[in-house]
């Protein structure tokens, strides 16, 4: 409720540290108190539900703050937050990641095994391509057809539902195929779109285009988060905490690169940086898919 600058700008940085703390601890949560069977299906449902709230809260919230201060919106939040933590703790069974202590060694040895540095490894470069088209989207899409400019609001908000539409999918292709496919397929699928949107001329395709990019992207995303989370045995919030600092410092990355692109070769060439980065994950998971059957063969042959 205050007006000082200061403190509201360390109020912000709390509440976005404990947020990012939330995600990690609810993803682990969930994967801890899910089947292998069904862990994708559940992470999809958390992030759709981020991904939900999104599309409501920001509309809302531009209604709301014609009738009511910033303050009294922030106090209804705080106090909805309370009662969901009322909720969890009298509502949540006790996860896997609750009974286990933090030891460094061992999380240092997991982090160091193929399985868990490899899935680290695709998510940096993946969130690299994302980030940068991601970051300079709305941009993008008036340079290239200023008319659309009033629309952009209801555009981000068509954007939203297609990071739903691609959870929702994402776990249902996940439980069936296993995320390493899922990843693959995913991937191939983001190369294809990207080159469509460069060379679509036409406002509607591109568009339709961008949201099918927006789509894949998210179920990309999903299938590394749930890898994560499947690698590191389902109750590591340190491997699951450092992933998610890796993607956040990815997509500051990949908009930096956006910003450089963007100044030598223009607007409508940053598709071409998650083309990259596609390409880049879909040869690294070839690759790693190569070194698992050349480990079987060997294995069997001794």
């Amino acid at each position: 409720m205050t007006n000082n600058f200061q403190i509201l700008l360390f109020a912000r940085f709390m509440a976005g540290l404990f947020g990012t703390a939330y995600g990690v601890i609810a993803t682990t949560t969930i994967a801890s108190l899910s089947s292998n069977k069904n862990v994708g299906r559940n992470i999809a449902l958390l992030i759709s539900g981020a991904s939900a709230a999104l599309m409501i809260g920001i509309p809302l919230c531009r209604i709301l703050i014609e009738y009511f201060s910033w303050q009294m919106i922030y106090l209804v939040l705080v106090i909805l937050m309370g009662g969901g933590l009322l909720a969890y703790t009298i509502l949540l069974p006790e996860s896997k990641t609750n009974t286990v202590k933090i030891d460094l060694n061992k999380e240092w040895k997991l982090l160091t095994t193929p399985k868990v540095w490899s899935i680290i490894l695709a998510s940096f470069i993946v969130f690299v391509g994302y980030g940068a088209f991601y970051t300079y989207l709305t941009p993008y899409l008036i340079e290239l057809f200023p008319q659309i400019e009033p629309y952009t609001s209801g555009i981000l908000v068509f954007v939203g539902a297609c990071a739903l539409i691609g959870n929702s999918i994402g776990g249902y292709i996940c439980d069936r195929i296993g995320f390493a496919r899922a990843l693959l397929y995913g991937t191939e699928l983001q190369i294809l779109v990207g080159f469509l949107i460069f060379i679509t001329q036409n406002m509607v395709v591109n568009i339709l285009y961008v949201f099918l990019w927006m789509i894949t992207g998210w179920f990309i995303g999903l299938q590394l988060n749930i890898g994560i989370n499947v690698v590191s045995q389902k109750r590591s919030n340190f491997i699951v905490s450092l992933s998610g600092s890796i993607i956040q410092f990815s997509q500051a990355v990949g908009s930096s690169i956006s910003a450089i692109v963007i100044n030598q070769f223009g607007m409508s060439m940053i598709i071409f940086i998650s083309m990259i980065t596609s390409l880049l994950c879909v040869i690294f998971c070839l690759l790693q898919t190569i070194q698992k059957q050349a480990a079987i063969i060997t294995s069997e042959n001794i």
